[in-house]
Order: C-alpha cells, then structure tokens, then sequence
C-alpha cells in the first residue's frame, strides 16, 4: 500500500491518494491505511469524499470490494456546508412538479457536489425534502456558495436538455438584487 498527502494546501484541503496492494473491501482499506476507526470510514463514504479508480463511491457502499491495483483518493476532511441541515428545505421548495422543481437556495450551500462532499448541496437537500432517488435532481445553473436565491432543479433528463436550451438561446432571463448597508462610490 502507498500513502500519500496532496501537497500544498493541506491545512484547507486534505486529500490521501493510496494505491491498493490487495483486493478487499473499502472500510477495511480505510481503517487499516488511514488508521481512522470504522464509522469515520462509513461516514466519509457517506459524505461522497471517498473515490475508487476516479468514480465516487455510492452512500453505503461501506464493503464494496476494492480490487488490487485500485486507486483510491480519501477527502479525510470534507468541507462542510452546516445550512444543509438547519434550512426547512420543505419551506424552501417554492414550486415542485414532474418535471422541475423552484428550490429559494440559501446562502453557504452549494448548488451541486464537490470533490469531497456529495451530500450538503441543494440538489441533496431538494432531493430529501421530496424523498426522491439519489441522483435524481440536477441543478440547471449555478448560484455561488455564498449567495441565496431561487433556483430551478431539473427533475428530468427531457427537461434538463429543454432548460439547457432556453439558456442557450436567451429565452430565460436571470435577474439579480443586492442589497447594500451604503450607497456604492461612484467613480
């Protein structure tokens, strides 16, 4: 087995990079190489910070069989977005059909999944809110992660693709408020 830190930035971002030696299954990867106890390694798999071969590893995938020769990239410290859990997502879904949904997103949340966390993100929360399937729900834009407002998730492929589209071509016209404590310098 090879261990290895990302350089850099680790106090921000830590990510491992460990080579796999012999075939087994994930959580015993973790513990044993990253000398971290069961429910950690559960956890992290959970969060979506754990990667086989460069594909995420799905929610509860604790025994999946890890084969020798794998590559597998640990975020032992995912970035953590607390509003995904202190939000009323049912209070903010402010429209929901078939096809689409309208989400009020607060701010400090992202739109969609980063490389170390899959599961604090405003397609995750919709998603729960509606108990609809993992994966299910895709954000059609993007606000940054500081910054609150409604956004359309796309709860299907045909609709996904039609949205896309009315982006492309100008149809949908985004507005944007900010609020200021002053009057802004001219000048």
């Amino acid at each position: 087995h090879v261990a290895m830190t990302t350089p850099g930035l680790a106090a921000i971002a830590e990510v491992r990079h460990l080579a796999i030696n012999l075939s087994g299954p994930l959580c015993a990867h973790l513990t044993d190489l990253l000398d971290m106890d069961e429910e950690h390694a559960k956890w992290l798999v959970d969060m979506g910070a754990v990667f086989i071969d460069k594909v995420r590893v799905g929610a509860g995938a604790y025994n999946a069989i890890v084969p020798q020769g794998s590559y597998l990239r640990v975020h032992p410290s995912p970035r953590r977005f607390p509003v995904a859990w202190t939000a009323d997502w049912q209070k903010r879904l402010v429209h929901v059909n078939s096809n689409y949904v309208i989400v009020n997103k607060p701010g400090g949340l992202p739109c969609h999944a980063s490389l170390d966390n899959a599961k604090e993100t405003t397609e995750a929360c919709a998603e729960r809110a509606l108990s609809a399937e993992v994966g299910s729900i895709s954000a059609l834009h993007r606000l940054d992660v500081p910054t609150h407002g409604l956004m359309c998730l796309g709860r299907t492929p045909f609709f996904a693709a039609h949205f896309s589209r009315l982006l492309r071509m100008r149809r949908v016209r985004k507005e944007y408020l900010a609020l200021a404590s002053a009057p802004p310098q001219l000048g």
